[in-house]
C-alpha cells in the first residue's frame, strides 16, 4: 500500500511515540515511521511478522511503502483499548482476568519466540487493556 502526504493530511491522528506517529485509517491503524523509526526497520525482521496471529499482540499486518517504495510504516488492527497504566484500568480489573491475561501474554511471546522474533519494545507504554492486555 502507498502512503503519501496528502492522505496523511486527512487523517486524524491517534497516537505518537518515539519512533512512529499512528492515524485512524477507518477500521485500521496506520503507524507512520519517523527518521529514528525508519533507521530501526528492517525489512527482512518486519516481513516475518505478516504472518503471525495471536491475541496479545498487535503486529503488522501490512507493509507502507512511500512514492519512493521505501518503507515508511505498517498497517495495523485498530484497537480501541486504553492505557494499562491508566489508575482507571488498573483499578477496575479483577486479578482472575489479570492472571489469565498474564499467562495468554506468556503464550504468545512464546509463540514469537518460537518463531526467532525478538521484542524489544515492550514497555509500561506499549500496553493497552481491551478487556484483555494488548501489546503494541
Amino acid at each position: 500500500m502507498e502512503i503519501t502526504l496528502e492522505i496523511l493530511n486527512k487523517l486524524e491522528k491517534i497516537g505518537k511515540g518515539a519512533c512512529a506517529d499512528v492515524y485512524k485509517y477507518g477500521d485500521k491503524a496506520l503507524k507512520i515511521l519517523n527518521e529514528s523509526g525508519k533507521a530501526m526497520v528492517n525489512l527482512l525482521e518486519t516481513s516475518k511478522l505478516e504472518g503471525i496471529k495471536n491475541d496479545t499482540f498487535i503486529l503488522p499486518e501490512q507493509i507502507l511503502t512511500g512514492t519512493d517504495g521505501k518503507t515508511i510504516g505498517y498497517v495495523l488492527e485498530l484497537v480501541n483499548g486504553q492505557a494499562f497504566i491508566d489508575d482507571n484500568i488498573i483499578k477496575n480489573i479483577d486479578f482472575d482476568t489479570l492472571k489469565r491475561s498474564i499467562e495468554k501474554v506468556e503464550q504468545d511471546l512464546q509463540q514469537l519466540s518460537t518463531n526467532k522474533i525478538i521484542c524489544n519494545d515492550l514497555n509500561h507504554k506499549n500496553i493497552m487493556w481491551d478487556s484483555k492486555v494488548r501489546l503494541y
